[in-house]
């Protein structure tokens, strides 16, 4: 079985790969040790997975589950690391809100900051959660 994390990042790689400026963006789950991290480059952990108990029957049928997307930019020959990475965002965020994540709900806004280990990349990031039913995928909003 596909896990929700797995299937966003090999939508996000085809998404990004066709019709973007970041089609050499590296996506990948945020402790994978490779392959090594270049720039632009979005990491997503799942934070939160959890019994959604509003659905429990006595076996598990859904779960609570959070992300954050981490969104690496350096400076570029026309744009700063900040617009970068807010391009980026816009891109990834756009596609969530599309057909096949739109039940995803983020959470908060953007959010940037320098790189701590290096002040010329900058971090943006971005959390979305939604509740998911295990045994088709089937993701609902969560309210």
């Amino acid at each position: 079985m596909v896990t929700l994390v797995n299937q966003l990042k090999e939508d996000l790689k085809e998404h990004f790969s066709t019709g973007t400026e970041y089609n050499k963006i590296l996506i990948k789950e945020k402790f994978e040790k490779y392959p090594k991290i270049s720039y632009p480059a979005i990491t997503l952990e799942e934070i939160e997975n959890e019994d959604n108990s509003r659905f429990f029957d006595e076996t598990e049928r859904v779960r609570d589950l959070g992300y954050q997307f981490n969104i690496y930019g350096e400076q570029s020959l026309d744009k700063t690391a900040i617009q970068n990475v807010r391009e980026i965002a816009d891109i990834l965020d756009t596609y969530l809100k599309g057909p096949k994540y739109r039940c995803m709900r983020r959470l908060g806004s953007l959010v940037i900051a320098p790189l701590p280990s290096d002040d010329n990349v900058m971090v943006g990031y971005l959390r979305y959660e939604c509740s998911v039913q295990i045994d088709t995928n089937t993701i609902y909003r969560r309210y």
